[in-house]
């Protein structure tokens, strides 16, 4: 995921799934066609809670043993990440720094 807090002049990137692939193997450029071939599952959504965190919904294409290192398979699990920590998009939310809220 990358996130800007200034307008785009400089981006933070961060892995959300570190050690869960969400694909893994070919990729099939047929569309619809692909058989048991993958086409990326590129159903991805993304948003932000009342407080700004980043809440994203997408389609998890490797799951059970292909995520923890085996061979691929081809799920389409319907899956959902909320930001935990860190920085929200509402500066008014964000941790709390030396004793004191930042200011929005």
């Amino acid at each position: 995921m990358a996130t800007t807090y200034d307008g785009g002049q400089s981006w933070v990137t961060v892995d959300a799934t570190p050690t869960d692939p969400v694909q893994k193997g070919s990729i099939c450029t047929g569309g619809t066609t692909c058989g048991n071939d993958r086409n990326l599952l590129d159903f991805i959504d993304v948003t932000t809670d009342s407080q700004g965190r980043v809440l994203v919904a997408y389609a998890d294409g490797c799951t059970g043993t292909c995520a923890s290192g085996g061979a691929q398979n081809y799920d389409a699990l319907a899956s959902i990440a909320r930001q935990s920590s860190g920085n929200t998009l509402y500066g008014v939310y964000d941790a709390v720094v030396r004793g004191k809220h930042k200011k929005p």
